[in-house]
């Protein structure tokens, strides 16, 4: 239940309370979702949807590259006649793609002449190493050709759509605009609080805080999240070599991070590639300052909310010691500050009501 999966849900939601029938189609049959679609009484379907991209391994030989691309093209036309299928069942006003480089709704809603909406949310090369067929200059296009929504206006420029009339900019909706809290007395820990996977940058967070610990023995850095086993086991490695098992300590997958958000001194975000930033937004509306990376989604809402940038390992520590040694007086004006500013641009209710807008401008020539 990532970030991309959370704000599906909100949106699901905002559409089902408006009287409205949303239909989901999904790829497998995870529990933990479909339960989820089943409390909310939305109903769903299951076809192997996947990245309609290259084979990420390149390296390969080559017929086996060869054969697993013929796999699949091969997927994505049954995908194409399933969809078909459900859209000639339920009769959809509106495909709207949850993620980017997914093309099977893009290409049944052109066969059955439905407006198509795409939602991109990720970067797609840089931050998942995914390269669309045939091209990203064709995906581009396919973009400025159909409504697309962008949660960054970073990812618009990315994908050259800032410019095309039917580009729209909104960001996430992470929470209630009223679901807000300020803990005055923080403690001395850092958290991270995503996807444990080297994208994430949790390895240079590792290093920076083995540094920033030698003289302020107090700290500890908190970790939640869970993904790549291999990676976590290089982090407790790294943490073991470095005399850090005491203070860098792994909390897993927790479904409620509220509690190590509002406690926190700061939350670091180190990923280079972050299409918008949940953990972000959300630690704004918590009252807990963020030390993020100065590029992408990061570097766009912490500059709106304010915030700690840094380039290099070096000025990841610096920020460290800067978060570290402020008054309580000054951090709570910078907290309460971005904290504002989170709940004008990144509530649930902003989020909902300008998608519904451009589902109401697409629907209007045919009501």
């Amino acid at each position: 239940m990532g970030g991309a999966t959370l704000s599906f849900l909100t949106l699901l939601e905002s559409v089902k309370s408006k009287g409205d029938k949303p239909h989901v189609v999904i790829p497998d049959s995870r529990k933990e979702f479909t339960s989820t679609l089943e409390k909310l009484g939305i109903p769903y379907s299951v076809i192997p949807i996947g990245f309609f991209c290259y084979p990420v391994d390149k390296g390969i030989q080559k017929i086996f590259y060869l054969r697993h691309l013929q796999q699949i093209l091969t997927r994505e036309i049954k995908n194409i006649r399933a969809l078909n299928k459900i859209i000639s069942q339920i009769k959809p006003d509106i495909i709207h793609t949850n993620v980017g480089p997914l093309f099977t709704g893009h290409f049944a809603a052109k066969q059955n002449k439905i407006p198509h909406i795409w939602h991109i949310r990720e970067y797609g090369d840089l931050d998942f190493n995914l390269y669309p067929i045939p091209s990203k200059r064709a995906f581009h296009k396919k973009l400025r050709n159909d409504t697309a929504i962008f949660i960054t206006k970073d990812l618009a420029k990315y994908n050259h759509a800032e410019e095309s009339c039917q580009a729209h900019i909104i960001y996430n909706g992470v929470r209630r605009h009223d679901d807000i809290s300020f803990i005055e007395k923080k403690e001395p820990y850092f958290l991270c609080a995503s996807r444990v996977s080297p994208e994430k940058g949790h390895l240079e967070i590792c290093h920076a805080f083995s540094e920033f610990h030698k003289k302020n023995p107090l700290y500890k850095l908190i970790i939640l999240g869970d993904g790549n086993e291999a990676y976590v086991e290089l982090l407790k490695e790294y943490c073991k070599a470095n005399d850090l098992e005491k203070h860098v300590i792994f909390e897993g997958f927790q479904t409620n991070v509220k509690p190590y958000m509002t406690k926190a001194k700061a939350l670091i975000v180190a990923s280079p590639a972050e299409g918008f930033g949940r953990m972000t937004a959300e630690a704004c509306f918590d009252g807990c300052l963020v030390i993020g990376k100065n590029s992408c989604g990061t570097k766009e809402i912490l500059e709106q909310t304010g915030g700690f940038l840094y380039n290099t390992q070096q000025e990841l520590i610096a920020k460290m010691e800067n978060v570290a040694s402020i008054s309580d007086e000054e951090y709570k004006e910078k907290a309460l500050q971005a904290q504002k500013k989170a709940q004008e641009l990144f509530s649930i209710e902003e989020y909902t009501s300008k998608i519904y807008s451009i589902y109401n401008k697409i629907l209007a020539p045919q009501i």
